[in-house]
């Protein structure tokens, strides 16, 4: 089965994330392309990806549509995603991306964590993947 071209799967069951840049076409149809692509494949996973805060830059529309998908899709996306992990170095931008984290904890239940550096978003990775399930995502 081939994955989605955003999706690194070469340390599976961590996936890397690399998202198309803002302004790219089918940008947010590609993210969720991929996400669905996860979740139909049924295997537990941790997501990794850099805090780039590209969604403050979208349009409205590719807002809207991103938060309809999250909507829609979010308890199927909740039994396979053991985790979201943002990687960002800069403290002041990683502290606002744990403020939104914690903001969003109850309405997301896919636990984020904000990771400095690649090294510790792995580890972060491979502790949610061995945690059970009801502990990550209830």
């Amino acid at each position: 089965m081939r994955y989605p071209d955003p999706l690194d799967l070469t340390r599976d069951p961590i996936v890397v994330f690399t998202p198309p840049s803002v302004g790219t076409p089918d940008r947010v149809a590609r993210y969720h392309a991929a996400l669905e692509w996860l979740i139909r494949r049924g295997v537990p996973f941790v997501l990794i990806t850099q805090a780039d805060g590209g969604e403050a830059s979208e349009t409205h529309e590719n807002q809207k549509a991103r938060a309809m998908w999250f909507k829609s899709n979010l308890e199927a996306l909740a039994q396979v995603c053991r985790g979201f992990i943002y990687v960002e170095a800069d403290d002041t931008k990683r502290a606002m991306w744990e403020a939104r984290a914690q903001a969003m904890a109850k309405a997301f239940p896919v636990p984020m964590v904000i990771a400095p550096e690649m090294e510790q978003a792995n580890a972060q990775a491979h502790e949610l993947l061995s945690a059970p399930a009801s502990a990550t995502n209830g």
